[in-house]
């Protein structure tokens, strides 16, 4: 009779796999996003996805500058927009995602990607915004 006690860990639900998986995943995505950049340096979505690495990893600075850069090189570039304003939720700029979440809507006002967006994030004050 196997006890729990005398069971071999099964790698493949712990967290350790998980988070193994992630950096992984992370790592690839980098990989293959500063690829795409090299290969095309105007690729807008490349920079977004770069920006998302850095996100996940903490490095807000490194983050904004690449959702910037991918709005700068497509200015109608709604998931670039939303991604930028998370970000700067996240470092604490709420004045500046409200702006970006509302150019998102400027492109696309029916979009479902920014319909979630038509309210403040749960932390802002609603006296603050009006959209």
């Amino acid at each position: 009779m196997i006890t729990s006690s005398t069971r071999k860990p099964d790698l493949r639900e712990g967290r350790d796999f998980r988070e193994l998986r992630n950096l992984i995943f992370r790592f690839r995505s980098a990989y293959f996003s500063q690829l795409a950049i090299k290969q095309n340096p105007l690729l807008a979505e490349a920079y977004s996805n770069l920006g998302n690495v850095y996100k996940e990893r903490g490095q807000l600075p490194e983050a904004l500058e690449n959702y910037k850069h991918a709005v700068r090189l497509k200015p109608d570039f709604i998931d670039g927009y939303i991604n930028l304003a998370a970000a700067l939720v996240a470092a604490g700029d709420m004045e500046q995602a409200v702006q970006a979440y509302v150019t998102a809507l400027q492109y696309n006002p029916v979009s479902s990607m920014t319909v979630q967006c038509r309210r403040p994030p749960p932390s802002c004050s609603t006296k603050q915004f009006s959209l």
